[in-house]
């Protein structure tokens, strides 16, 4: 055979750091060209996603802000939330075991997806299509990829994807029950005291504290 097959369902974060580090490749080299990784400052490379991943609470707190700028947690709603969002995706990476790939991969895309209704204004059914058509087209069909014996980079490309289905299924759930579970909170983010004028005769589904770090659990 021309290709040696890997299971992805046991190329778990650490087994990816060893094939690299074996077969003298960076990550970067195993990406596909339009590949969601490495595109945002806080994880824009392989080092720095792995100092990341793992690194304490202290130092995923403080990258996150470093990362988001000078902004006013304590008393900035909007941006608070989005800092516990992004320090929520990096702790629910962490604990499932995602590759930095994946990792980096998912940050993208859920800036995307912040990025779309606070700037954009996008409708939750938009947001949604956006979500589904990202992860179709990011995602691999099957839990296996090719790796030839003697690892020749420039045929590896195009062949591993930013998700897995396993990691596919657990980034799905982490997003539906966090960001589009409680969408129309968010919305009302955009706009100064926005939650103060929230129509309190509608029946929405809106946590005691917009904190992500709280959405991410199963309720």
């Amino acid at each position: 055979s021309d290709y040696v097959w890997v299971s992805m369902a046991a190329m778990n974060r650490d087994n990816l750091r060893n094939f690299v580090a074996n077969q003298n490749v960076s990550l970067k080299d195993l990406t596909t060209n339009d590949s969601f990784a490495w595109q945002e400052n806080l994880m824009v490379s392989p080092d720095k996603t792995t100092d990341l991943l793992d690194g304490g609470c202290k130092h995923i707190e403080q990258c996150v802000e470093e990362f988001l700028g000078r902004q006013d947690f304590h008393t900035n709603l909007k941006e608070a939330c989005i800092r516990d969002y992004y320090i929520q995706l990096i702790h629910f990476a962490k604990q499932n075991d995602f590759t930095e790939i994946e990792a980096s991969a998912a940050l993208t895309l859920c800036k995307h997806l912040l990025q779309n209704v606070f700037d954009e204004g996008m409708p939750l059914q938009e947001n949604l299509s956006y979500f589904r058509r990202a992860m179709k087209d990011h995602t691999s069909e099957t839990e296996q990829f090719p790796l030839e014996p003697e690892c020749l980079v420039e045929n590896l490309k195009a062949k591993i994807h930013d998700f897995q289905p396993r990691s596919c299924f657990l980034l799905t759930r982490f997003i539906s029950t966090g960001l589009f579970c409680h969408y129309q909170a968010y919305e009302k983010l955009r706009t100064p005291r926005g939650l103060l004028g929230m129509d309190k005769r509608k029946s929405i589904q809106v946590p005691q504290r917009l904190y992500p770090l709280d959405e991410g659990r199963r309720m």
